[in-house]
């Protein structure tokens, strides 16, 4: 059975605090999305275009981001570890006292993200 999230237009959406690990993303439009403090654990945002989204606080530990288009999204203390984020558009990116330790990050573009107190970044 496949995710109802899969290729989902989920643009602003409100998913603030909810519990979606191991949920599939993958394509999905989620840009200005609300997923702070959000349990996003094992998730998978396979190419998903989430651009200005809020993970602020967000559990991503494990997930899949490669691909995704995170411009300009919020990653303030989030928790990112062995996450996949290979080949993801970062540009101006806000990962601040985010933690991201054994993250797998081949090729992401951090151009003009801010990284401070940022671990493994």
């Amino acid at each position: 059975v496949g995710s109802m999230y899969v290729n989902a237009g989920l643009a602003n959406a409100q998913l603030q605090g909810r519990d979606l690990r191991g949920e599939d993303f993958s394509g999905a439009e989620m840009t200005h999305a609300q997923l702070d403090g959000a349990n996003l654990q094992t998730a998978r945002f396979t190419s998903a275009v989430m651009r200005e989204a809020n993970l602020e606080g967000a559990v991503l530990a494990q997930a899949w981001l490669d691909s995704a288009d995170l411009q300009q999204a919020v990653l303030r203390q989030s928790n990112w570890t062995k996450a996949n984020l290979s080949n993801a558009s970062m540009q101006h990116a806000i990962l601040e006292v985010s933690h991201g330790a054994d993250a797998v990050a081949r090729c992401v573009d951090l151009t003009q993200a801010t990284l401070a107190r940022c671990k493994a970044c």
